[in-house]
């Protein structure tokens, strides 16, 4: 069968959701599947971007910088997204029929993968797998995104998303009636890591390295989080955040206190970053409905993890329930004297446990690639 995974950014510009492709990707490839990933450019230097391990990247968009004629911006603004991404959705048609694609799997966000599987109206069998909310993000809905997702949804041949997305739908009114086209895949991200996971510490590093990793949004997870941590970390504690944040102004803050930031890293480097760290730190969205997939990484090592969480609910405590070594506290509580106790206790004493592999295996099997992969691909193999 060949495989067609739609998902936004391609390498070597891989975002969580591309990285979920990719592992996707590779597990259709092991059960022969030929797979061909497709997205959209995003700089000149993917010019030269032709494959990811075992599959072949294909583009909607011949150039990064393509202009559009005056009568397609007055279409676009008088027909809305179909018009915008006629020229994208005319390409993806293209490349199905070329490449002679059985089944095309949509892999979103943002949301501009859809659209335009949806808009090409591709004779093939389509699939969505939905990482993250569409219409309803923070406690806020909306109707008309609402409309669309059910819209497009019912048109899907089936619809993958988390538990948390789940369950919403399951209880939701206008979704019960095609409820049937949904199933749960978790984020399949929960690998046994190599012995190269867990690099011995140079003798000359003494301190507890404490690691975030990932990005930082002013709005949803906050890099003053991370400041308020570092002022009542212990003083044999020092703090590495690998990844940027969407506000120039809070890195710099970041920096003065006395926080190692070392920007963005590529996969490899950030599995080196991980080996080298003592404690992972998760910090929980302002949204209810959305897990970060990191955690699933995080997991993965075995190594403790600390959590920092935003709202009552906060799906991280219901992930982290049972894991060993891991300890969650409310943002809010960080200035409290009791928090810096336990923070401190827990980083002093849980540093160097690791979780046996077989424990985390048997606790969180379902976020496998291997699980993940099955589950989907029964699907595939029943439209073809």
């Amino acid at each position: 069968m060949k495989i067609g995974i739609l998902t936004y950014r391609q390498a070597p510009y891989i975002s969580a959701n591309t990285a979920i492709a990719y592992i996707l990707g590779q597990q259709f490839v092991n059960s022969e599947n030929e797979i061909v990933y497709i997205g959209i450019k995003q700089d000149p230097a993917q010019d030269n971007i032709k494959s990811y391990k075992d599959g072949k990247i294909m583009f909607l968009n011949d150039s990064v910088k393509e202009s559009r004629s005056f009568i397609e911006k007055i279409a676009s603004k008088v027909f809305g997204d179909k018009a915008r991404l006629r020229q994208k959705t005319a390409c993806l048609r293209r490349i199905v029929q070329n490449e002679k694609i059985d089944v095309l799997l949509c892999v979103i966000a943002p949301l501009e993968d859809i659209l335009i599987a949806f808009y090409a109206d591709l004779e093939i069998p389509v699939f969505l797998y939905q990482l993250d909310p569409f219409y309803n993000g923070m406690d806020t809905e909306n109707k008309k995104q609402k409309k669309l997702f059910i819209k497009i949804s019912d048109k899907m041949r089936h619809v993958f998303t988390t538990e948390l997305l789940y369950d919403i739908y399951k209880d939701d009114k206008d979704i019960k009636s095609i409820i049937e086209k949904f199933s749960v895949v978790q984020f399949p991200k929960l690998i046994k890591p190599a012995e190269a996971n867990f690099i011995q510490k140079f003798p000359s590093e003494q301190k507890i390295r404490i690691l975030y990793a990932g990005s930082l949004y002013s709005k949803i997870r906050s890099p003053e989080i991370l400041i308020n941590l570092k002022k009542i970390l212990p003083p044999e504690c020092e703090f590495v955040f690998c990844g940027g944040c969407d506000n120039d102004n809070e890195a710099k803050e970041m920096k003065n206190a006395g926080i190692i930031c070392k920007g963005y890293r590529s996969q490899e480097v950030l599995a080196e970053e991980t080996a080298r760290a003592d404690i992972l730190l998760n910090v929980g969205n302002l949204v209810k409905n959305q897990l970060g997939s990191k955690i699933i990484d995080y997991i993965s090592t075995g190594k403790p993890i600390l959590n920092i969480f935003q709202i009552e609910n906060c799906p991280t405590l219901k992930v982290l329930a049972g894991y060993k070594y891991s300890l969650s506290v409310k943002a809010e509580a960080l200035a409290e004297k009791s928090a810096k106790e336990k923070i401190e206790n827990f980083v002093l004493e849980s540093k160097g446990n690791v979780s046996p592999w077989t424990d985390i295996y048997e606790r969180y099997k379902e976020f496998t690639p291997e699980y993940a992969a099955a589950k989907i691909l029964k699907f595939f193999i029943s439209d073809n």
